[in-house]
């Protein structure tokens, strides 16, 4: 029973580190990456700016605020997407022009990459103060 279990214990944890089975089978190397396999992308919002003079807490909270909305938006369609590898998530980043971030492995699935450009549209249509980058 014990044996089972560990190696239950490290296919769960091969998932969490991302070894993709059907990479493997296909002849590639563990490890190994593409970068066209990963999609970024960055939502922008007007009046990030004005925030920015209150300090970072205010930035970040409404980062927040604002990433609520956008899942209010987006959320029947999130739900109704198989994704290939990754799902759909967007991070609050303090870079230069704080915005909302992303980063998602397609792989073989341009499906996704495509399914996130429909997202990102879907917003900018819906959000006059909104402007997204792929």
């Amino acid at each position: 029973n014990i044996s089972r279990f560990s190696g239950a214990m490290e296919e769960d944890f091969d998932a969490s580190q991302g070894a993709d089975l059907l990479s493997l089978a296909l002849g590639r190397q563990p490890g190994a990456s593409d970068l066209d396999d990963y999609v970024d992308f960055e939502v922008y919002f007007d009046g990030t700016e004005k925030v920015e003079a209150e300090g970072q807490e205010e930035v970040l909270a409404f980062l927040r605020a604002r990433l609520c909305e956008v899942f209010d938006i987006l959320l029947k369609d999130l739900e109704q997407y198989l994704w290939h590898r990754d799902r759909f998530i967007l991070e609050p980043s303090l870079e230069e022009v704080p915005h909302l971030a992303g980063h998602l492995r397609i792989g073989d699935g341009t499906e996704d990459e495509w399914f996130v450009v429909h997202l990102l549209r879907k917003l900018s249509l819906q959000r006059d103060d909104v402007s997204c980058r792929v």
